[in-house]
C-alpha cells in the first residue's frame, strides 16, 4: 500500500480517538503526510517486517511499533529501528528450494 495512503488513512482513524503507528520505510513521505506516529524500518519494500520466516524480528518491529504508540508524546514523531537484512537469506528465499 502507498505511504500517503496509509498516512492519509492513520490520520482520518487518528481522528476518530483511535491510536495508530505506522511502519514505514520511506520516512520522508510519512513524515510530509503528518501522520502521528511512525516506525522507520530499513528493509526492502514489500517487507516491513523483515524477511520470510524471521519470526524473531518479525516480533521485534511488532513489539517496538506497539511500545512507540506509548512513547510517541507529540505528533508527527518517527523512530528509526535498526533491523538487520542478510541479502543470502533473500536471495535463497527468492529462488526456491535447491532440488539436488
Amino acid at each position: 500500500m502507498c505511504h500517503r495512503s496509509v498516512g492519509l488513512v492513520q490520520n482520518i482513524i487518528e481522528g476518530s480517538g483511535i491510536a495508530t503507528v505506522s511502519i514505514t520505510m520511506v520516512p520522508y513521505v510519512t513524515y510530509g503526510i503528518g501522520v502521528p506516529r511512525a516506525l522507520f524500518v530499513r528493509v526492502p519494500y514489500g517487507n516491513p517486517f523483515g524477511e520470510p520466516g524471521d519470526t524473531e524480528t518479525q516480533r521485534a518491529i511488532l513489539q517496538s511499533a506497539l511500545q512507540w504508540l506509548y512513547d510517541a508524546r507529540e505528533p508527527n514523531q518517527q523512530r528509526r529501528l535498526s533491523v538487520g537484512w542478510r541479502r543470502s537469506r533473500r536471495q535463497a528465499v527468492e529462488q526456491g528450494p535447491r532440488a539436488d
